[in-house]
């Protein structure tokens, strides 16, 4: 009888509301630890994937930049660019300019105007 009055005294302590109460704050309390870490992971892949991102396009522009300097180093490569920044020309070439129509108006520019403004362009121009 003294053992079964043990054991039933273990359940009663066991099973009372301030070892229960404790229990579950132990259980939110690990829930928590665990979904704060789930959040730092989280934030890290996310800021891993970004740059992983940015290093696939500094790599890119890497390999561009290293390709026009084989270009500039080449004696092709720095005619074109004197020719290109500076507009100079070979003894018996011609240099053809092309020029934007700065002054007239681009073929449907007309069209996205308004119908005042347009109205109002043409009175202005007959004077």
């Amino acid at each position: 009888m003294k053992e079964f009055q043990t054991k039933r005294r273990w359940r009663r302590i066991l099973f009372s509301w301030p070892v229960i109460a404790a229990l579950l704050l132990i259980i939110i309390w690990l829930f928590s630890l665990t979904a704060r870490e789930y959040l730092a992971v989280k934030a890290v892949k996310k800021e891993n994937a970004a740059l992983e991102k940015e290093l696939i396009s500094l790599e890119e522009k890497n390999k561009t930049m290293e390709e026009r300097l084989k270009n500039m180093n080449s004696a092709g490569g720095v005619e074109k660019i004197i020719r290109e920044r500076f507009n100079v020309k070979k003894p018996g070439e011609n240099v053809l300019v092309v020029l934007n129509g700065e002054g007239k108006e681009a073929a449907g520019e007309s069209e996205k105007r308004g119908f005042f403004i347009s109205l109002w362009l043409a009175i202005k121009n007959i004077f």
